[in-house]
């Protein structure tokens, strides 16, 4: 007498799916910690897909608090979509206490960084909607601390690549 067997579709997804995602998990985890090594270097470009990866939660537990310690890094080398991200992060209150004064300053720095490619774009859009609801004494003030900020960030600029 001849037996059959037969295996449910749902047997079959995990034989072929399980060993994957499992490969998946390990190549990010991989993934995450060559980025890190590289981020711990210096390099601004590591450090700002440290970031991502620790805001998304990949190869690494989310953390919103260390992926702005990563932006802020890379955007004070200069980096400026690092510069955006810190801005957002300051305008929505993500991963730092909300602050319209640092949410411009940030997103402000990164249009100006933008500029000569491509105008001050979503970044100086963004500024400017915040820029609306100070009065004239805090937009001097903001526009200082900015000043100070971009000097900072130029210089090291000009340390680390000249």
């Amino acid at each position: 007498m001849k037996q059959t067997f037969t295996i449910s579709p749902s047997i079959i997804f995990l034989i072929c799916v399980l060993p994957c995602s499992v490969y998946s998990k390990k190549n990010l985890q991989l993934h995450f910690n060559e980025v890190k090594l590289t981020a711990i270097d210096g390099d601004a470009d590591a450090q700002f897909e440290l970031a991502g990866l620790y805001a998304e939660g990949e190869g690494v537990e989310q953390n919103l608090v260390e992926a702005v310690k990563w932006y802020r890094k890379a955007a004070e080398q200069g980096h400026d979509s690092a510069q955006y991200k810190m801005g957002l992060s300051y305008q929505n209150g993500v991963g730092v206490p909300k602050s319209d004064t640092e949410a411009y300053t940030w997103l402000n720095i990164s249009a100006n960084n933008g500029a000569p490619y491509n105008g001050r774009g979503k970044a100086g859009e963004l500024a400017d909607e915040i820029r609306e609801n100070f009065s004239a004494s805090q937009v001097e003030k903001v526009k200082e601390i900015t000043k100070i900020h971009q000097q900072q960030i130029s210089q090291r600029v000009e340390e680390n690549y000249t």
